[in-house]
């Protein structure tokens, strides 16, 4: 039996039809409950069909992708949304980031940095400690604003394993696995945890960022944190960019340099850990 259901992704909103099974699944991993006061400007439609040999995915009825598994079919009906939304949002003159953007001690900080699940993990970490959390995956740079693109967080399974918070939550949903697109990239599954589920209030707003966070990348769990120089931190904004949407290197820089320049928050160094909150305050 099919169904339907909607939600919103910034100026997108996002209707999807699927069976009722694997509808659930879509809402699970691409839905969300973010508060966003960004008006609604476009109205997209996705369709995932069941057949004989496997599921077809339509966008505004035309057919962009095949899969043989139902998980594959909510991954890629996700990452095609994804792009849609980034595409809108490079479009538009925003600089893209792999980066988070929580609020930590009052301050609403941009994390950059690390690998994405460091990055998912830390977002974790402090919705744990009762921080708010826009988002962990893409964040818009635009003139000294920003904005988080209300994605769930993604999480391997050895980053939620080591979350004892999340444990007590439950099980979070898992996604893909054996014989899946994920098993063929080399992972056992995608954990899926939705900021909402953590009782602290999901909000999307457009307005500038207080502080800038870059996560060290190494395994040292004694890195001290350390205060970066303006030059090294515009550097940090611009080495985080989303590859597929890089702007050009004079508009990269006036960007990057626009943000930092409204940091009020100082700007630190941190490793990913549990003390990510206690650093911030320093």
């Amino acid at each position: 039996m099919t169904a339907s259901s909607s939600f919103r992704i910034l100026a997108h909103q996002v209707t999807v039809s699927a069976p009722a099974g694997i509808l659930c699944r879509v809402n699970t991993f691409a839905g969300n409950a973010a508060e966003q006061d960004i008006p609604c400007r476009y109205r997209v439609s996705y369709s995932i069909a069941a057949g004989r040999d496997g599921f077809t995915l339509r966008e505004e009825g035309g057919s962009f992708a095949r899969t043989a598994l139902a998980d594959d079919a909510v991954l890629a009906l996700a990452a095609r949304l994804r792009l849609r939304v980034l595409d809108y949002l490079a479009r538009g003159g925003w600089m893209l980031l792999h980066a988070a953007l929580a609020t930590i001690a009052g301050r609403r900080t941009l994390l950059v940095g690390g690998p994405a699940t460091a990055r998912a993990g830390a977002a974790a970490r402090l919705l744990d400690g009762g921080a708010l959390v826009e988002g962990a995956d893409v964040v818009a740079v635009r003139d000294g604003s920003v904005v988080a693109c209300p994605f769930r967080l993604r999480l391997d399974t050895s980053t939620a394993a080591g979350l004892q918070g999340l444990a007590q939550r439950g099980e979070l949903p898992r996604f893909g696995g054996p014989g899946s697109a994920t098993a063929a990239g080399g992972d056992d599954g995608i954990l899926v945890a939705d900021p909402a589920a953590f009782g602290v209030p999901w909000r999307i707003t457009v307005g500038p960022a207080a502080a800038l966070l870059v996560l060290d990348g190494s395994h040292a769990r004694d890195a001290a944190p350390a205060v970066l120089s303006p030059q090294a931190a515009l550097l940090a904004v611009l080495d985080a960019q989303v590859g597929s949407f890089q702007l050009d290197g004079g508009e990269a820089v006036r960007q990057a340099a626009g943000l930092i320049q409204s940091a009020r928050g100082g700007l630190l160094s941190v490793h990913p850990g549990a003390d990510l909150i206690v650093s911030a305050r320093r």
